[in-house]
């Protein structure tokens, strides 16, 4: 479940960072803030047991899913293309932040991507 839900995710990240239209909030910030669902579901699914019921066999998974998680998370914050898109909106806050919420929104996505090494 967690190999199917990364590559899921994976897709949808190379949908949003290989559009050809300007970055937007539309079409870049809100797809990303939605994007991994099947992901969440199953991470959610599987931290909740191993912290009610923790068993060898769920150790050894946690073991294995691990890296392969911090992997997923590297491919997608290091990913130059989708970088560029949140750079571009992050450019031009000051004009496309109209409210609040779209303001915060693209400061903690971009500083998520800084944080972990985009720049």
């Amino acid at each position: 479940a967690f190999e199917a839900a990364m590559q899921e995710h994976l897709q949808e990240i190379q949908a949003i960072a290989n559009q050809k239209e300007p970055a937007s909030f539309e079409n870049t910030l809100i797809p990303l803030e939605k994007s991994g669902a099947a992901l969440k579901r199953v991470q959610a699914v599987f931290f909740h047991l191993a912290g009610a019921d923790t068993t060898s066999a769920i150790q050894d998974i946690e073991e294995k899913i691990a890296p392969k998680l911090a992997g997923h998370s590297d491919d997608i914050f290091l990913n130059p293309q989708l970088f560029s898109r949140v750079q571009q909106l992050w450019d031009q806050r000051d004009k496309i932040a109209t409210s609040e919420e779209k303001s915060r929104l693209l400061e903690e996505t971009y500083e998520a991507f800084v944080r972990a090494g985009a720049k």
